[in-house]
């Protein structure tokens, strides 16, 4: 059967919409269609018809990421679904193809996704470059190896006052996370919202500030799901975010969260790699810490995307790049770090690895390294040494982290 896929209009989103809840498996409420509307660009919405029915597509939006010493303009690849009817007929091929000019014309040198389908993407140079951790603490286990006095204030706040002071503060430490995003007010307006439909059985939303010499330092978002049973209160925490702008403020706000009356488990789906409560608590393994895959990025253009970044050390490397999606990217480049900013250009110099676009990919927010690739049999070290030199280059002191799903 032949698809008709193109960019789709002000009034293609909610058949849109449609197609990808039954691909999902979900309903589609019409207030779940209003707040796409408010967040999603037409423009950037590809839809595949079948005659009068929309039968896939997915979505851009127009973010900003942080990267390691930078900050890139960026593509946040979305709501990607064909229906069951209509896989395996080259849709999302040719949608991938239009994505990349998409986002090569709009200058956007990188675009990441998270992926339900990680083999998928794979397949278009998509590289994981950045996890998610997931833990259930209980807290009658969630004492401090070191017991400190609060070093601010902790006080409960209604949304209004939230979208005036969490935005400041998300966009003061988004410079310092590597892999967090840019968020407009349509966006934070969604992330605010807290209709019951998207409580999954837990209770309002509570919004916490953490505040010290009259300004906020940190912020948590979370629910609490009510239990009980014979012995008394078994209440669930859920947290949806929780950051700090400094150790202090994220020490605090996390012994609140694990000291609220009648919880017995904080839970927390989208953690770093590197929360502190791994280092807090005298019993880390209380955690049931888990690990999975985040943020999946792909390089549209090599020498835009490598100059955005800032890197660990001074220093050149050549490599052999790999791209059969985007071919004017293959070949061979060198990246100096030397002078006062990174500079990326082609080179007839003998290259010192060799890897594919999936691979710089990976390795593009310094959450993964290029030893590891290596170990994977997926880089090639082409001279003794430089696999090491180039990791002492993409390195990041921090793990790359994605607070919420796009």
């Amino acid at each position: 059967m032949s698809i008709d896929l193109r960019v789709a209009g002000p009034e293609d989103v909610a058949p849109f919409m449609a197609a990808l809840a039954r691909t999902f498996g979900e309903a589609m409420r019409d207030e779940d269609v209003a707040d796409w509307r408010t967040r999603l660009e037409p423009d950037r919405i590809f839809v595949g018809w079948d005659g009068q029915l929309a039968v896939g597509g997915g979505a851009i939006y127009s973010m900003r990421f942080s990267v390691p010493g930078g900050d890139v303009a960026g593509g946040g690849v979305t709501a990607v679904g064909v229906l069951p009817t209509h896989r395996r007929q080259g849709m999302l091929r040719r949608m991938m193809g239009m994505m990349f000019a998409q986002g090569i014309e709009r200058g956007e040198p990188v675009h990441f996704l998270w992926a339900s389908e990680a083999a998928i993407y794979q397949r278009f140079g998509y590289g994981l470059a950045a996890f998610k951790a997931k833990f259930d603490l209980p807290t009658p286990r969630s004492a401090f190896i070191e017991a400190r006095p609060a070093s601010g204030r902790l006080r409960l706040i209604e949304q209004e006052e939230a979208s005036r002071l969490l935005p400041p503060v998300y966009e003061a430490w988004r410079a310092t996370r590597p892999g967090a995003w840019s968020r407009t007010e349509a966006w934070w307006r969604s992330l605010l919202d807290d209709p019951e439909w998207h409580r999954h059985g837990g209770g309002p939303r509570t919004l916490l500030v953490h505040e010290r010499d009259g300004q906020v330092r940190g912020y948590a978002q979370y629910h609490l799901h009510e239990e009980w049973d014979e012995r008394g209160p078994r209440d669930q925490l859920h947290v949806f975010e929780a950051i700090g702008l400094d150790p202090a403020a994220e020490r605090d706000t996390w012994r609140f969260l694990c000291d609220v009356d009648l919880v017995r488990t904080v839970r927390y789906d989208l953690a770093p790699l590197d929360h502190p409560l791994l280092h807090l608590l005298r019993e880390p393994n209380a955690l049931g810490f888990t690990v999975g895959d985040a943020l999946w990025a792909r390089i549209l253009d090599v020498p835009s995307a490598l100059e955005a970044r800032g890197y660990g050390a001074a220093g050149t490397i050549a490599f052999e790049l790999r791209d059969e999606g985007l071919p004017a990217n293959a070949g061979r480049w060198r990246l100096d770090t030397g002078s006062d900013r990174p500079r990326v250009a082609r080179t007839d110099d003998p290259a010192d690895l060799a890897l594919d676009t999936s691979d710089l990919a990976a390795v593009y927010l310094g959450g993964v390294t290029l030893a590891q690739l290596q170990r994977a049999g997926r880089v090639q070290e082409l001279v003794a040494g430089a696999t090491p030199r180039a990791d002492a280059l993409f390195v990041s002191a921090v793990a790359p982290w994605s607070p919420r799903i796009f």
